[in-house]
């Protein structure tokens, strides 16, 4: 390693800690972006045209329960999703609530549990 004396201080070609830190801390995000980035999948949402399916309602509407995560006042429907053959999918059950609005419909509003 060398060094050169300017006006009496020695300056030393050694990096200075933070630099150091600042150089660590980069290559480690680069790693992390490069590995994120191999291990990605793609959806098969991504194709085009995706193939349809039916959702058929099951039985009548009711109110939905007041426990459960329910929002109050909502009215609760069993139904049944076909998904087209080629997806070799089952048909699935699920329950979905709704509630007509009281003014205008400005929008709609979705919320899975996930389970």
């Amino acid at each position: 390693m060398s060094s050169t004396i300017v006006s009496g201080r020695i300056l030393s070609c050694r990096p200075q800690p933070t630099i150091l830190l600042i150089a660590h801390a980069l290559c480690a995000l680069t790693m992390l972006l490069l590995a994120a980035s191999a291990f990605t999948a793609y959806a098969n949402a991504q194709t085009l045209p995706l193939p349809y399916g039916n959702v058929e309602n099951q039985g009548v509407p009711t109110p939905c329960p007041s426990t459960g995560g329910w929002v109050p006042g909502t009215t609760c429907r069993s139904a049944l999703m076909i998904c087209d053959q080629s997806l070799n999918v089952a048909p699935m059950g699920f329950t979905y609530g709704y509630a007509l609005p009281a003014g205008a419909n400005n929008g709609t509003v979705v919320a899975f549990s996930g389970r």
